[in-house]
């Protein structure tokens, strides 16, 4: 999942709270990334205390979205550099 922290309507702390909180929440992400500017010392250390596994300081590039994602290096087909849609094996 990924979230900015500074949303409208509702901030990207509160929505980490309430995913964290919730008891009906039954398909909970497997990784929760931060996309913010907010790199000060008392924002990264209230984060790893709700569930984030990594954050993107902003700006950021395709590159490092890729890497904090799982995803490797830019290039190839589709998500996974390694893989081709099944049309084009053959």
């Amino acid at each position: 999942m990924l979230i900015y922290l500074l949303m409208p309507g509702i901030n990207g702390f509160d929505m980490l709270e309430r995913i964290q909180s919730d008891d009906e929440v039954l398909n909970r992400p497997k990784r929760v990334i931060v996309m913010s500017a907010l790199t000060d010392r008392d924002t990264m250390g209230t984060l790893p205390n709700l569930g984030v596994d990594s954050v993107l300081p902003k700006p950021f590039s395709l590159k490092e979205l890729r890497l904090a994602l799982g995803l490797g290096e830019p290039g190839g087909y589709g998500l996974n550099a390694q893989s081709t849609p099944a049309s084009m094996s053959a």
